[in-house]
């Protein structure tokens, strides 16, 4: 299975969806053409074999990359639920 790395942490004070349009314009600055994938407590963009996941707290947001497998199956998927949600 994929490693999955934090690999940004962006602190921020303001609304979930303010944070949810930061973590986007920093992935989409990188790669214009994602598949976004809302996914419970945290927010999933998958681009080629990489998946990126943005997850979301009070203060802060965390961002942590992973490559998928060749196979895929949904970004196994999506790296098991984000490693059964940390």
């Amino acid at each position: 299975m994929p490693e999955v790395r934090r690999i940004l942490t962006v602190k921020q004070t303001g609304t979930l969806h303010r944070m949810m349009a930061t973590g986007m314009q920093i992935i989409r600055t990188f790669y214009p053409n994602v598949q976004i994938i809302p996914y419970n407590n945290f927010l999933a963009v998958r681009h080629d074999m990489t998946i990126w996941f943005m997850d979301y707290h009070e203060d802060k947001m965390d961002i942590y990359f992973c490559f998928t497998d060749p196979n895929d199956e949904m970004g196994n998927v999506l790296i098991n639920a984000f490693r059964s949600y940390l």
